[in-house]
């Protein structure tokens, strides 16, 4: 799959566009399904969304498939609202360690992320990325 530099710039940035526009509904649709349901729906239809972008043929398909990974971030946005819940810290002074370790996390799985995906496809792709 070839493109331009426009087209490469939407495959990245069209994951932005509807995340976005939904996510100031992710509290309502929280409080209506609760906080798991949401999660787990995201995480499916994450994983699907994922999975057509590796199955994409061509860049239009490419875009398609990364516009429904955005829309499907949705819920684990609802997990932020939920994670200051009781449940989640049962005790007050567990409460700051466990919400550096949350963040942390996401910060590690930030940076990690792209260095590990590229180096996936350097070795998955036998041809180096130059």
């Amino acid at each position: 799959m070839h493109g331009s530099i426009s087209a490469l710039q939407w495959v990245v940035n069209i994951y932005t566009i509807p995340l976005a526009s939904v996510l100031l509904t992710a509290g309502n649709i929280s409080d209506r399904w609760g906080g798991t349901a949401a999660f787990i729906w995201s995480l499916a239809s994450f994983t699907g969304a994922s999975l057509l972008c590796a199955l994409s043929t061509s860049l239009g398909f490419l875009v398609a498939a990364r516009a429904l990974q955005g829309l499907s971030r949705l819920g684990a946005c609802c997990l932020r609202r939920s994670r200051s819940s009781p449940a989640l810290t049962p005790t007050q002074s567990s409460a700051p360690r466990r919400i550096t370790l949350w963040g942390a996390t996401g910060g590690l799985a930030l940076v990690a992320g792209p260095i590990g995906g590229g180096v996936l496809t350097e070795l998955l792709a036998g041809a180096p990325s130059s």
